[in-house]
């Protein structure tokens, strides 16, 4: 008798390692996804919340392996697996990082810029945590202390698609001189809290770069200095070179901002040998012109002569 063998379709079924995971951030955590089905299924594991491709695959098998969790791994991860007989199947994991909360950029001061009185003020800020955060919104007076903001201001709060994430707004329009100042936004929940303070500051002109030094060679001056706040405009330096003996102005103009607090060198060459120059700068931007109280010297060195 002649037995044939045949070999069975069948579809796809998906098992989880596990269904829900709650850690704190930094911890391990990790998630199998196991396909099974004839013909294996191809698998595919996503981050519900914005369609991201995540984990490894591996025959049958979808590894996720995180080593430290971040807040931002919180959410829900679906599973699905297809092998063309009969519906595709999913399955889900809710994974929970539990952190106090913090910007996305982790600073605690920002800085807002604005031409002057009329202007309408709009700060918007992302936090994330989980779970998520309780905001409120202050204002800092010149002692330090905290004031609630006036009814003029509207503070509005809105939770994101994303699980970690609460969106904070701050408006007002017409902006009057006695409003300018700094504005405190604090963000906690059950780990801890984060204060985020906005500094709102009228452009103007940028401060006097400070700490001048100069070394010579024969006719070289190199100059080294250190910007400050640029008034909320690009800046740019200008170093003038005075001739002891002839009172004659060499400058160097258009030297461009490396950033704030930023140490910054330029040279001067095709100087006089054996000279004593003054030398000072200032910092221009387009409100206006700071010239820097600090004035340094230096002599060039003595041209030797061949033999």
């Amino acid at each position: 008798m002649l037995r044939i063998k045949t070999c069975r379709k069948n579809g796809v079924s998906l098992k989880l390692s596990q269904t829900e995971i709650h850690i704190n951030e930094s911890e391990k955590w990790e998630l199998l996804c196991i396909g099974d089905g004839n013909p294996l299924p191809e698998l595919a594991c996503l981050y519900g919340h914005n369609s991201t491709t995540v984990g490894e695959q591996y025959d049958n098998v979808t590894f996720i392996n995180v080593e430290h969790a971040n807040c931002v791994d919180t959410g829900l991860y679906i599973c699905s697996g297809n092998n063309t007989i009969g519906e595709s199947v999913s399955e889900s994991a809710d994974i929970k990082v539990s952190c106090k909360p913090r910007t996305y950029a982790n600073v605690k001061d920002e800085y807002i810029f604005i031409n002057g009185t009329d202007e309408s003020l709009n700060i918007s800020t992302k936090f994330i945590s989980f779970p998520l955060s309780q905001i409120s919104w202050k204002r800092e007076l010149l002692d330090g202390n905290l004031t609630d903001i006036n009814k003029d201001f509207k503070p509005s709060t809105h939770e994101s698609h994303l699980p970690y994430e609460t969106l904070s707004f701050l408006q007002k329009f017409d902006l009057k001189e006695d409003e300018y100042g700094i504005y405190v936004v604090n963000a906690s929940n059950i780990h801890g809290s984060f204060v985020l303070k906005y500094h709102v500051i009228v452009k103007r002109a940028p401060d006097p770069p400070t700490n001048i030094t100069a070394s010579c060679g024969v006719t070289s001056i190199g100059v080294t200095w250190i910007s400050r706040f640029n008034g909320g405009e690009n800046q740019t330096f200008r170093i003038n070179f005075q001739n002891n003996k002839t009172n004659e102005i060499i400058t160097k103009a258009k030297i461009f901002d490396q950033g704030r607090n930023k140490t910054i060198y330029e040279e001067q060459l095709s100087l006089s040998p054996d000279t004593l120059y003054w030398i000072s700068l200032a910092a221009s931007n387009v409100i206006g012109t700071a010239i820097s109280t600090e004035i340094t010297s230096c002599t060039t060195d003595t041209r030797e002569l061949l033999c």
